[in-house]
């Protein structure tokens, strides 16, 4: 038997290399060589540069990132027996999607064998972790997450934001994927997805999959079910204007959910409109992150519902719009003379015979930088103006999906499988939220997404020192931007 024995020498502790050999009757200690020293109580192994040998350089960074995410809500307790094979997907689809068959490939470039536990990584093995996931285990892991999630962060959930998004798919076979309306005109079968996040956060509560020919409100009655599970009283679903409808807003309010949606500029809108001629005094004014509004509020009724309407004036969309008008109109006249191109329908009411029509032009001025929103929910003009422009978390969360998490187009055609991948994306898309809820609270003005690929570098070098055969890892060094990253998920991570 080998094995490393320490040799105390004076103040210094040696580390040998020795063996067990039994000598007339007795087990003795043969030595084989020093292998390094002892200080401070850890090992410091001996090698000459010279003759070290690289063996292997594996993704690291991002992964020890995921992990630590990961780790501070307890994912691989609440995902169970196949957690490895689960979390190992759940990181490929955060920093490299791809199928099946190459993140096999792709965990034997990373250091996913000692963050995971993980020996080894099979085809077989990934599909059996895929069907262990049932839907009954997926709800209650969802539920769980959630719970961990308030727990951990302190989440108020006393609101969401919900909206469905249409994924494609590559093949006939999936019940799920049938032919429906997308904003992309594609042909391909497809599902919906509805997702629902907290409105403060953007941390997922839950995912439901539907037939992809299913219409938005149709799906209201399944959110409001898991909205009851999950015990989230107050429920508020915000959508944009091409959506909203008398019917379907009154629809919402029968069964207790609020709407803040955007309105149509009607001609009967206008008329109200044209009724607030000074809107823009500072009073009026609201802040958001990214632009400024002027606001004004009244009563309003939507069909059979009544609400707030808020009369919003966007300055720099005004003077983009206006400009953008001009710019079109100008190079129209300039083709119509130069080349006798006919004027685009959609333009041909701002030209006369022999000139510009100027009354068209400023009659559709006035309403540049105009947004209209009505809300069912009783709050200030400035937080029905903040909820309204700022339910593109949804967005950005499906933008997630769809992008770094790859959930479309899907190749599996079980539908099982088809579930349990959708399942793996909201995982990822997890992770990706926990990761920009962390960044922005150490005031770090980066993505979670942009974080990933800037960790990418931070690679971990395996070498082999050729004469003594002793093994090392080495991290290369991080760059500040990295150690920023590191420190703002914990700062721990910067000594690892």
């Amino acid at each position: 038997m080998v094995f490393i024995k320490r040799i105390k020498k004076g103040s210094h502790v040696y580390l040998a290399e020795v063996k067990s050999v039994r000598k007339g009757g007795n087990v003795r200690h043969e030595f084989i060589r020093y292998v390094g020293k002892e200080v401070d109580n850890e090992r410091i192994l001996s090698g000459n540069i010279a003759s070290a040998k690289v063996t292997k350089v594996s993704i690291y960074g991002p992964l020890l990132a995921l992990h630590e995410l990961s780790s501070e809500i307890g994912l691989a307790d609440i995902l169970g027996e196949y957690a490895p094979e689960m979390l190992s997907l759940v990181y490929a689809h955060c920093i490299q999607p791809d199928s099946l068959t190459k993140i096999t490939d792709w965990y034997e470039r990373t250091d996913l064998n000692h963050l995971l536990d993980l020996s080894s990584l099979t085809e077989k093995k990934l599909l059996e972790a895929m069907d262990f996931y049932t839907p009954e285990r997926r709800e209650s892991i969802q539920k769980d997450i959630f719970n961990r999630l308030q727990d951990t962060y302190q989440v108020k959930c006393n609101g969401i934001f919900y909206d469905l998004t249409d994924i494609y798919f590559y093949g006939k076979n999936c019940p799920l994927a049938v032919r429906g309306h997308n904003s992309q005109g594609l042909k391909y079968p497809q599902m919906q997805v509805g997702l629902a996040v907290t409105s403060k956060e953007a941390f997922p509560i839950f995912h439901r999959c539907f037939p992809g020919n299913i219409s938005d409100k149709k799906t209201v009655s399944e959110v409001m079910l898991a909205c009851k599970e999950y015990n989230i009283a107050d429920v508020t679903i915000a959508w944009d204007r091409g959506v909203t409808s008398a019917l379907n807003v009154e629809d919402m309010k029968r069964i207790n959910v609020n709407v803040i949606c955007g309105v149509p500029l009607s001609e009967k809108l206008k008329k109200i409109v044209d009724k607030h001629k000074n809107i823009e005094q500072i009073t009026n004014r609201i802040q958001l992150t990214e632009t400024t509004f002027y606001a004004v509020s009244q009563p309003y009724r939507l069909g059979k519902t009544v609400g707030t309407l808020i009369i919003c004036h966007n300055l720099r969309m005004k003077e983009t719009m206006r400009d953008e008008r001009h710019r079109r109109i100008l190079e129209a006249k300039a083709e119509r003379s130069a080349e006798n191109i006919p004027i685009p329908k959609h333009l041909k009411k701002y030209f006369l015979k022999n000139g510009l029509n100027q009354t068209a032009i400023s009659g559709a001025e006035r309403y540049d930088g105009v947004s209209l929103v009505f809300s069912t929910k009783k709050l200030s003009a400035e937080e029905i103006i903040r909820t309204y422009f700022e339910k593109d978390k949804v967005e950005k969360a499906f933008k997630a999906l769809k992008g770094i998490t790859c959930i479309r187009p899907i190749r599996h055609w079980l539908e099982r499988r088809v579930k349990t991948h959708i399942f793996i994306c909201y995982l990822s898309y997890l992770l990706l939220s926990v990761f920009d809820h962390k960044l922005k609270k150490a005031g770090e003005k980066i993505s979670a997404v942009d974080a990933l690929q800037q960790l990418s570098t931070a690679y971990k070098i395996h070498i082999v020192d050729a004469k003594g055969s002793n093994s090392f890892e080495k991290t290369v060094a991080y760059t500040k931007e990295q150690e920023d990253i590191l420190r703002a998920i914990n700062p721990a991570l910067i000594k690892v």
